[in-house]
């Protein structure tokens, strides 16, 4: 495993859902949030925000987001939460712009227990 880039991943159960938790974890997790939001949410706080497509400026969901320092996040790494509307496109939508963003992987099973 490469725990160099950062990861992402659906963490919540499984689609379709009524909210759907994307997690992000590692040294980029603030600037994917700064890309999607604009900015970089107040620590451990949700914040209702518009997630976007850095490309188009298309707004891909209203959704609550909330950033964890790695001192105190479950992985010990920068960490990141979208909580998001549950549908797949939604879902689908966003990973296709995260996989955008150079130095982003999606997260190998188990890989979030594993950091």
């Amino acid at each position: 495993m490469n725990f160099e880039k950062t990861i992402y991943a659906l963490s919540s159960g499984s689609l379709p859902s009524a909210i759907a938790v994307i997690r992000i974890s590692g040294k980029r997790a603030k600037r994917v949030l700064s890309l999607l939001v604009g900015h970089v949410p107040r620590e451990r706080e949700l914040e209702l925000v518009k997630i976007k497509d850095f490309d188009t400026n298309e707004v891909l969901d209203h959704a609550l987001a909330t950033f964890f320092a790695a001192r105190r996040s479950p992985t010990g790494e920068d960490m990141a939460e979208l909580h998001v509307h549950g549908s797949q496109a939604v879902v689908q939508d966003l990973f296709t712009v995260l996989a955008k963003i150079e130095g982003l992987r999606p997260a190998e099973p188990g890989e979030f227990t594993k950091r």
